[in-house]
């Protein structure tokens, strides 16, 4: 099955909305505009310190929509290699942007937003994308189904 120009339309726009999304975040922290980017906050957790937060947060909410775009994608287009490699170059592009914003500096340490994005956004973009790609599955076949 060949992909039409409709489902092309939906790769295409859910992909410029995430690279653009990402581009905004790590250009605003660049920027200083984030409030405590590149300050040392309190050794406390996640919830001390603005940037910190902001960071996690919307790394969280990028990873939970390039999950659900992927997933989308490749249940729209009824090929999960369509869905997985877009999981993939999404990632891949949120690591290497995310690695030109300031730092998250704690007490004697800083771990790069890439970092961050690592440990906390890949497992979720992973499990949004599983979540996506099997209920679009699930409601294919629950469609296809023809009653008794």
């Amino acid at each position: 099955m060949d992909v039409n120009d409709k489902q092309k339309m939906l790769i295409v726009r859910g992909s410029v909305t995430y690279l653009v999304l990402i581009v905004a975040i790590v250009s605003v922290a660049r920027l200083g505009l984030v409030p405590g980017a590149s300050e040392v906050g309190e050794a406390g957790g996640l919830f001390s310190h603005p940037y910190r937060l902001i960071m996690i947060l919307s790394g969280f909410l990028l990873a939970a929509g390039l999950g659900t775009i992927s997933g989308v994608a490749g249940v729209a287009t009824r090929r999960s290699w369509v869905g997985l490699g877009l999981l993939a170059l999404g990632g891949t592009t949120a690591l290497l942007l995310s690695q030109i914003a300031p730092a998250i500096l704690y007490p004697g340490d800083r771990y790069p937003v890439a970092f961050a994005w690592t440990v906390g956004g890949v497992p979720v973009a992973v499990v949004t994308w599983l979540a996506a790609t099997t209920g679009g599955w699930a409601a294919e076949r629950a469609s296809s189904r023809k009653p008794a």
